[in-house]
């Protein structure tokens, strides 16, 4: 059982990925004076998270130390704590103190949960206001995402189903 959270067990899967070139999105904020970069990144982190949450599954922890840019200012989201099915719920983050309603966005509790933790990075990092600008953007990057996500994850299942059959 998980340590936290007696409802989830013990993994029985690893995830394995490669190695991603790049600096956590944390670090470039705390080493630059103008943080106006952030409002071109902060779309892409929402459709990624959007791609994932289509796909029926959640992050459970993408912090901005989890946000990973690379040169050409692509981003990965990495370490996911509990990449699991949406609706299965990692333990609940305390109720942010920020002034973004996600609930707009989504009614999956897991999708929200990472939604939460974005919500607290910008609170934490002072960027709350520059995304309150820049909001519509935002949210219809994050539902493109999880169109996105929501159309790979049929392709992979009709492509399960059609291998299965062979």
């Amino acid at each position: 059982q998980h340590p936290k959270d007696p409802s989830i067990q013990e993994p029985t899967h690893l995830l394995v990925t490669r190695f991603q070139e790049g600096t956590s999105l944390r670090e470039l904020i705390s080493k630059s004076k103008n943080t106006e970069f952030v409002e071109k990144l902060l779309p892409k982190i929402f459709y990624e998270l959007g791609k994932l949450h289509g796909a029926g599954l959640q992050h459970g922890h993408p912090h901005f130390s989890n946000v990973i840019v690379n040169k050409d200012s692509g981003i990965t989201l990495v370490d996911p704590k509990y990449l699991c099915n949406i609706d299965r719920h990692p333990p609940q983050l305390p109720n942010p103190q920020s002034s973004f309603n996600f609930s707009k966005l989504t009614t999956h509790e897991g999708a929200l949960n990472d939604l939460n933790f974005i919500g607290i990075s910008l609170v934490n990092h002072n960027l709350e206001e520059m995304a309150h600008r820049k909001w519509p953007r935002i949210a219809a990057a994050y539902k493109k995402g999880i169109a996105h996500g929501e159309q790979r994850s049929k392709k992979l299942q009709g492509d399960t189903t059609t291998s299965s059959r062979a």
